[in-house]
């Protein structure tokens, strides 16, 4: 879906405040927009900063000066994503952004144990006992 010219890209910080009340309204299509909407990276095209302020560019900019920022609020954006695919039963989809949510992190960070935990739900929900139940384990170590 191609955005008007005229319209401005929402803030990635705005978007997923959507997706959370869309959450909340268990509108889960739509939280799912927000959140890829959150997740894709701003075009680099010339913005005529004059006619339509680009807010999602600027929100980009701003957390990517502090890289352990831009990197949490992306994997947490990532496993609300993947909370909300396990809710439609695209389990594949689910791990997909566990495991993308876990490579970006330490183990240090709040965010790897939740991380780990959406991980483990996917294997479950795949049937994948074993392994589900190792990460399980290891995400309530490190929560």
């Amino acid at each position: 879906m191609r955005r008007p010219p005229w319209a401005a890209p929402a803030d990635p910080e705005v978007l997923r405040v959507r997706a959370f009340s869309h959450i909340r309204r268990r509108e889960w299509e739509k939280a799912v927009q927000c959140l890829n909407e959150t997740l894709r990276e701003p075009e680099d095209q010339p913005i005529n900063e004059d006619f339509v302020p680009n807010k999602q560019v600027k929100a980009w900019k701003r957390c990517s000066s502090d890289r352990g920022s831009l990197i949490a609020f992306l994997s947490q954006s990532l496993v609300l994503r993947g909370r909300i695919k396990l809710i439609l039963n695209e389990k594949e989809a689910a791990l997909s952004d566990a495991l993308e949510a876990i490579s970006g992190l330490s183990k240090t960070d709040s965010v790897y144990g939740k991380a780990l935990l959406l991980r483990a739900d996917a294997l479950y929900q795949m049937g994948r006992f074993e392994h589900s139940l190792i990460f399980y384990h290891r995400g309530n170590r490190s929560v």
